[in-house]
């Protein structure tokens, strides 16, 4: 995000599919969409046990780019 700007939650959806279990959560996420005022990414997240991934949650959010107010 540039100087000057920050970003609002315009939408989230999240769906979770298994319960979080072992010993880390991994989160990676991607643009899916980057324009001049909003933007849309995709967050997948696992969970890692014994050296295995299982996907626990998959998210989906818009922001839009808003300027700080004057002072």
């Amino acid at each position: 995000m540039p100087s000057g700007r920050f970003a609002v939650t315009v939408n989230l959806q999240v769906s979770f599919l298994a319960p979080a279990k072992g010993t880390a959560l991994i989160a990676r996420a991607r643009a899916l969409q980057v324009g001049s005022t909003i933007g849309v990414a995709r967050v997948d997240v696992v969970s890692v046990a014994d050296e295995v991934e299982t996907a626990c949650a998959i998210a989906t959010v818009t922001l839009r780019g808003v300027d700080f107010p004057a002072k």
